[in-house]
């Protein structure tokens, strides 16, 4: 029966021991304030905004065949809602022209993914689509409308048992410097000054 126990035990160890190494190519840091974070070894290289960026600029209409037919009205709100969630942790170096946001270039830091939400206020009745952003909309809206697509936009999810639609997106935050000090500079802004553009009208059914 010990030998059984044995066996079992040692199966156990073994299973426990392979998982925690399935991200062993990772590193593990801990900064200034405590905050434990988890990176690949390589260090990315951002040479110019756009590439920091890492979006693909869409412009987001309504559908025109909806447009035609139902009266919409434009607006927008600011901020978020919540707490931000920082995820995806990278080692990152930028070119010349991150000097302009008070940072070192050539200099290593760690960038992580912020997700933000918003809520927009509706009723049952209301139909809300996204609004539209282009290239100068720098104060618009976020990198990211998720991880897979790289669109400048954000997701729509209505929860109407709470009376409103859940706007969520992305941003690009550089957190810390190399030494684990806070540094703080999100792209393309500040979750707080992110305008959330929109088109709402009353559904038809």
């Amino acid at each position: 029966m010990k030998r059984v126990e044995y066996v079992i035990f040692m199966l156990f160890a073994f299973i426990m021991f392979s998982c925690s190494n399935e991200d062993n190519d990772t590193e593990r840091h801990i900064m200034k304030d405590g905050k434990v974070v988890y990176t690949y070894p390589d260090v990315k290289f951002y040479g110019d905004k756009e590439s920091f960026r890492d979006a693909v600029l869409e412009n987001r209409e309504h559908n025109d065949s909806v447009k035609d037919d139902l009266e919409w009205h434009k607006d927008s709100l600011y901020g978020y809602n919540g707490e931000l969630k920082y995820d995806k942790w990278e080692k990152a170096k930028f070119g010349s022209w991150i000097s302009d946001y008070g940072l070192t270039p050539g200099a290593v830091y760690f960038v992580s993914a912020v997700k933000v939400l918003k809520y927009i206020p509706a009723t049952y009745e209301d139909w809300v689509v996204t609004g539209e952003y282009f290239t100068h909309d720098e104060d618009s809206i976020g990198a990211y409308a998720d991880y897979n697509n790289g669109k400048v936009g954000f997701v729509l999810n209505p929860n109407m048992s709470y009376g409103y639609y859940e706007a969520t997106t992305f941003v690009k935050c550089i957190s810390y410097d190399v030494e684990g000090n806070t540094v703080g500079v999100y792209f393309p802004v500040s979750p707080d000054k992110l305008k959330w553009k929109f088109f709402k009208t009353k559904a038809i059914w």
